[in-house]
């Protein structure tokens, strides 16, 4: 029998709820990195075709003077475009640059939270470590190799991890005239209380787990639930989660309370 050498770290949400993330494999981030660092390389050589066309000759004092600007601007514009590259595509797309996102990848915060600028940024200071000696990334997959958890020393400074993400096939969701429908018919009280509402919710984001995983957090969040669940044996367990949760959005937008509010809250949200 082959040995799986798939690596997987699980963490436990303050619900209680474990969500297993699989580590990402030395290759797909090797691979992922070549990509990125492909365009990076295409986009540095852009700017500095464009400073050519207009930086003068070097011939006379003006000259001198403006190829050094040129050599100082480039070396900039080296820092900036290596770092800004990575700084702007995980901030604004979620732990996705181009590269990991053509590889299924996604860099994610120790304990499975989104990535925010102040991490990614302190991830990428640390590339210019990882990438040594001169763009070989020696030093970075070395520290990936050695970490148990997959961590190149960004990663190890930042607080992050970088997992692959695998497409699964979910239930439809509710049209739109169906979910209008399920607002309208909505009780008056909320079945879930906001605890309970924000775990149903991250479940419903967490398609991007491998099926058998994605099956284990079903049957945990289906366990908490059960009070709130209808028993319908025709339904899988997603299907019955996600017509909680579109039942549960449509209390909330009509005004319901949550179960187990008080004061304001428990008179609902338009009083």
């Amino acid at each position: 029998m082959t040995e799986d050498l798939t690596q997987t770290i699980d963490i436990e949400t303050p619900e209680l709820v474990v969500v297993s993330y699989t580590i990402a494999g030395l290759g797909s981030r090797v691979t992922a990195g070549l990509i990125d660092l492909v365009i990076c390389i295409v986009g540095f050589i852009a700017v500095i075709l464009g400073l050519a066309l207009v930086t003068p000759d070097g011939t006379g004092p003006e000259g001198t003077m403006a190829t050094a600007v040129a050599i100082a601007i480039t070396v900039l514009l080296q820092f900036v475009v290596l770092w800004g590259y990575y700084l702007l595509f995980e901030g604004l797309r979620d732990g996705q640059t181009p590269g990991k996102r053509m590889l299924g990848l996604r860099v994610v915060r120790d304990g499975g939270y989104s990535i925010d600028f102040s991490a990614s940024a302190v991830r990428n200071l640390m590339r210019f470590v990882d990438l040594q000696p001169v763009f070989s990334y020696a030093v970075g997959i070395t520290s990936i190799a050695l970490s148990k958890t997959g961590k190149r020393l960004g990663d190890i400074v930042a607080g992050t991890i970088v997992v692959r993400e695998t497409m699964v096939r979910q239930p439809a969701r509710p049209s739109v005239r169906r979910r209008a429908e399920a607002i309208a018919a909505a009780p008056a009280v909320a079945k879930l209380n906001e605890q309970e509402f924000q775990l149903l919710e991250r479940w419903a984001e967490r398609s991007g787990l491998d099926a058998d995983r994605r099956r284990a957090l079903t049957t945990q969040v289906v366990n908490r639930l059960s009070h709130a669940l209808d028993i319908d044996a025709n339904q899988t367990d997603a299907a019955r989660l996600l017509q909680l949760l579109e039942r549960e959005r449509g209390a909330r937008q009509r005004g319901a309370a949550a179960r187990g509010a008080t004061g304001a809250a428990a008179r609902g949200r338009w009083c």
